[in-house]
């Protein structure tokens, strides 16, 4: 079974007043100057993610189902302050047994984010 490339969708304006200075991603491209940041990284306002899953369905699922999963970034516009989503990741995860240690939960595990190589839960 091949795995479909994640759907993006990129937002590089201001809705309100179409300016392309963004806040947040400003500090961190001064920090990737500074050499505190890996330059692959777009720091922004906040990160969203989870996972389009009816949690009271979750049990009865097979092992194997998939679902869509999302995050979305936003950030600050300089000139204007609004805050707008700048980033919307699409994707799919798979419901997968666990060795489940105390404490934690199984299910469904979000897919990297992008710039990481670390699985995110749920």
């Amino acid at each position: 079974m091949s795995k479909e490339a994640p759907k993006v969708i990129e937002f590089s304006k201001c809705p309100i007043c179409k300016s392309e200075n963004r806040y947040c991603e400003s500090l961190g491209n001064q920090e990737k100057a500074r050499g505190h940041m890996r330059k692959e990284l777009t720091f922004a306002f906040q990160v969203i993610k989870g996972i389009c899953l009816d949690q009271d369905m979750e049990a009865k699922l097979p092992m194997g189902t998939t679902l869509p999963s999302y995050h979305v970034t936003t950030d600050i516009c300089s000139d204007c302050g609004t805050l707008y989503v700048i980033r919307i990741i699409e994707d799919q995860v798979r419901k997968q047994p666990n060795i489940v240690l105390p404490g934690q939960q199984g299910g469904f595990k979000m897919p990297p984010f992008p710039g990481t190589s670390k699985p995110q839960d749920n």
